[in-house]
């Protein structure tokens, strides 16, 4: 069920959620503030799948953290939140929530855990804080980060055995990209693909990845791409690299062997971008 921007706000309409035993999905696009019609949650056994959204792109939440019952079938949340509130998930009662999206630039989140919970295998993160320990999270085998993110335990990650794919995003030429340093200097070797951008700043800890072996990066500016240098040991174990650039502002490349490399060029036409080339082997490559 889609509870759309434009109706009426849901808890004055549909008070007792429990009236859908058997829903399995639920969107609603309207503000939630009522902590008791959240608890009622927990009479729809069949839920699957749950976003609380709003037209705005924001979640409204009372003073008061953002809760959410016990949940045994969900398997999907995502939740968008505004300035200042914050949302506490317990993942002990969400035992089977294998992918979740915070979003809300300037909310908080907090992931709380008594134990190992190795349920949740797909993390993305927009929100301007997040509490986690990547430890317990023994399950998670990819995440999403905006590098602006403040990670309360990002050391934590070091200790996370699954995580294969890491994308980690700079919105902007000037963001300050302190935070997604630090993530990146903890990450486990288990990581083997990374994907985003990133400042130049960053460049030096790409070459300490050893596991890494994509590369998948967004670029902009007249700065030289955050890059290994050619003869660093990085480029021998790497086996595929792409990247997107801005017409204007592309830079030639002079790369060695990797096994695949692909290319995306965007141009400004409000569109995604137009161009996707592999290039196999050796590649020395501008734009034209």
């Amino acid at each position: 069920m889609v509870w759309g921007w434009s109706a009426p706000n849901i808890t004055h309409a549909l008070p007792v959620p429990a009236i859908f035993p058997n829903l399995r999905v639920l969107e609603v696009n309207r503000p939630v503030t009522d902590a008791a019609w959240l608890a009622g949650l927990s009479a729809l056994p069949c839920l699957e799948k749950l976003r609380l959204l709003e037209q705005s792109g924001l979640l409204k939440t009372a003073n008061a953290a953002l809760q959410l019952p016990m949940l045994s079938r969900l398997t999907f949340l995502e939740l968008e939140m505004l300035p200042r509130a914050l949302v506490q998930l317990q993942l002990a009662g969400l035992p089977v929530l294998a992918k979740l999206r915070l979003d809300g630039s300037l909310g908080k989140a907090a992931l709380l855990t008594s134990g190992p919970a190795a349920q949740l295998q797909r993390l993305v993160c927009r929100v301007g804080q997040l509490s986690a320990d990547f430890s317990a999270l023994q399950g998670l085998q990819s995440a999403y980060f905006d590098v602006s993110t403040q990670l309360d335990q990002a050391a934590s990650i070091a200790a996370a055995t699954a995580p294969t794919c890491l994308e980690l995003v700079c919105v902007g030429e000037h963001t300050d990209s302190r935070l997604g340093m630090d993530l990146l200097r903890n990450l486990p070797p288990s990581i083997r693909c990374l994907a985003g951008s990133w400042p130049q700043d960053v460049a030096p800890l790409l070459g300490a990845l050893t596991g890494l072996a994509g590369l998948s990066m967004h670029y902009w500016g007249p700065h030289p791409m955050p890059l290994p240098p050619v003869g660093a040991p990085f480029w021998a174990r790497l086996r595929a690299f792409s990247w997107a650039v801005e017409e204007d502002n592309g830079p030639n490349l002079n790369l060695p062997q990797v096994w695949q490399v692909a290319r995306w060029v965007m141009w400004h036409l409000g569109t995604a971008p137009l161009c996707f080339v592999f290039f196999p082997g050796p590649l020395t490559c501008g734009l034209v």
